[in-house]
């Protein structure tokens, strides 16, 4: 599971997935293996997002986020935040419904709904900063 996990650059997901599952539903990761995978660097945004999925709560908006930072290379991000502004058309017709998948202004809503998740996660940032 390890090798497998470097393999594909999930060391991080992989983490949190254990992490989650052990504290969830009690499942036995031995300790070398959490070892092994724990994060070089965990985040602001990474430990906040754990803190709600331990917590039961929702990640709302952070969710796309927690998985861009999750990300370590900087292709593996920018291919990321491209297929979140600029969808395929299959994930378009999920969201937006079929018939509303070639329209310029479907591409411009996903743009808008983008930047508004993005200012939502700034501010809950800046008003977490203050408490």
């Amino acid at each position: 599971m390890i090798e497998r996990a470097q393999q594909f650059k999930l060391e991080k997901s992989t983490y949190y997935a254990f992490i989650y599952l052990q504290n969830t539903i009690g499942s036995a990761i031995p300790g070398h293996v959490l070892k092994i995978l724990y994060p070089s660097h965990i985040g602001w945004l990474e430990r906040r997002c754990m803190e709600h999925v331990m917590a039961g709560k929702q990640t709302g908006s952070f969710g796309e986020l927690f998985t861009l930072f999750m990300m370590e290379r900087i292709t593996d991000k920018w291919s990321f935040i491209k297929e979140t502004c600029f969808p395929q058309r299959d994930v378009l017709a999920q969201s937006y419904g079929p018939a509303k998948i070639d329209g310029l202004f479907t591409r411009f809503r996903r743009i808008w709904h983008v930047a508004d998740m993005a200012y939502d996660v700034i501010k809950q940032g800046m008003q977490r900063k203050r408490n």
